[in-house]
């Protein structure tokens, strides 16, 4: 049986903060994968998903901003894009529009929330906690139990916490999360003396706005003891009381780096009449800038995203080697060790630089990069992101990439990533891990890094 095997899925171990805390990105096996998104989306099963969720948001006072969305049709945007954009236009811009009609914000967060999800809950959240615990069966054979049995079984059935890194695993999150909100807002409608409150919620992160400061103390303790009933509780260090909804509704990065941005960035006029962004200050300063904001605000969005725009708007308009490249990709290696959500943009940018130089001197420096993060654990992310640079400059970093990882995606038939010994002979038939690097879109990849690879919402407007 899978379920007593502990080998079934692929984890990468990302590290959050460039020191100690680490995170499980969870590969799930594609078979168990496919398996609960068909489980999911059978015609009845689907309906059943959309008359819960559509129950979820009854309540006007409780809005919930983070359900996966489809981008539609002909748009240049992603499905993951148009996620994070509805976190912008909805999340931010709305909690920015409550400083109309409310004096107070109460802003927390669920702690440790994707481990904390207990897989039985889903069963309550799908029927309700009272009802599966009275039920004589306890709804074995719901569609709640199969997903509950699935989700436990694909971590050799351990019930405690759901698998980090996938937009399955945000769908089924939601429907935990969408059930907190049902309970919440019963819980809440009890409460006679309750004025006016609006709660938004984006994933574990809630906003909760009244005119009156015991209003929130009481939505506070009726949140945590819902959360608490469902395994969760509140994240005390993120928790904070706020009479400023507008600049604290902001997150504190974008402010320190708008404020930055202003005062080196400006629209200028060209010869030809057309419209140009120039910078008051050359590419070490403008960097060193976006090294203090690392420093300030380590891995945080508006990092990526100074990032994203330093190449786009000032290393791909290079035309000859800088002379402190050294320097440029110095300062670039401390971003990247000590803030390990950046890495991508940095590697992009890395890979810029590196085409001004030979490729004996290209590899001799990507190999003291290398060697200065084999210092630290778990560096197979770092791996992956640096073996894109083979298509640059062919297969000269091969011996100095070691991982598991990257081992598959150079030889995908030899290098197995999932076991297969458990599956039937119909379905040993049908999975081939080869198919996990289209050779031939590899061979027609650009020699350049373009920043679409791995940022989807470079050019939305937060």
């Amino acid at each position: 049986m899978y379920k007593e095997r502990d080998d079934l899925n692929y984890t990468l171990i990302i590290n959050k903060d460039g020191n100690y805390s680490w995170r499980p990105l969870v590969l799930l096996h594609p078979i168990l994968y496919v398996d609960l998104v068909n489980c999911l989306t059978k015609e009845d099963h689907w309906e059943e998903l959309k008359k819960r969720f559509s129950e979820f948001k009854k309540d006007k006072n409780i809005n919930c901003y983070s359900i996966p969305v489809e981008a539609s049709k002909g748009s240049k945007r992603t499905d993951l894009g148009e996620t994070i954009l509805n976190w912008w236009e909805y999340f931010e811009q709305k909690s920015l529009a409550q400083n109309i009609k409310y004096q107070y914000c109460m802003f927390t967060d669920i702690a440790d929330c994707y481990p904390s999800i207990y897989t039985h809950s889903i069963t309550w959240a799908m029927y309700g906690k009272e009802k599966v615990k009275n039920d004589e069966n306890k709804c074995s054979g719901s569609l709640g139990d199969k997903i509950d049995k699935k989700i436990s079984g694909m971590q050799h059935n351990q019930t405690n916490g759901i698998p980090q890194g996938s937009v399955l695993m945000d769908f089924v999150a939601e429907i935990v999360l969408g059930y907190v909100d049902l309970r919440l807002s019963k819980e809440l409608k009890k409460l006679e003396n309750l004025k006016d409150y609006k709660v938004l919620r984006y994933r574990d992160d809630y906003r909760i706005f009244s005119n009156n400061r015991n209003d929130l103390e009481q939505i506070m303790k009726v949140l945590s003891e819902v959360l608490y009933d469902l395994n969760f509780k509140l994240n005390s260090s993120k928790t904070k009381l706020s009479d400023d909804i507008i600049i604290d509704s902001i997150k504190k990065d974008k402010l320190y780096w708008e404020e930055i941005k202003a005062s080196i960035r400006m629209n200028a006029t060209n010869l030809d009449g057309d419209r140009e962004i120039r910078y008051s200050i050359n590419l070490q300063k403008h960097l060193l800038e976006i090294k203090k904001l690392a420093d300030k605000h380590p891995n945080s969005g508006q990092l990526k995203k100074a990032l994203s725009e330093f190449n786009k708007e000032r290393i791909i308009k290079i035309t000859s080697k800088p002379n402190d490249l050294l320097p440029l990709i110095g300062i670039l290696v401390d971003i990247m060790i000590n803030n390990p959500g950046s890495l991508p943009q940095c590697v992009l940018i890395i890979g810029q630089l590196l085409n001004f130089e030979n490729e004996s001197k290209a590899r001799e420096i990507v190999e003291m990069i290398i060697n200065k993060y084999a210092l630290k654990p778990n560096t197979e992310f770092m791996m992956i992101w640096f073996q894109r640079l083979t298509t640059i400059f062919g297969e000269m970093f091969d011996s100095v990439l070691s991982s598991e990882f990257v081992s598959k995606i150079k030889d995908p038939v030899s290098n197995q990533m999932f076991s297969v010994d458990w599956l039937n002979e119909d379905a040993k038939k049908s999975f081939y891990e080869g198919t996990i690097k289209d050779e031939e879109k590899y061979i027609k990849m650009s020699k350049k890094i373009y920043i679409t690879e791995f940022d989807d919402f470079n050019d939305y407007p937060f």
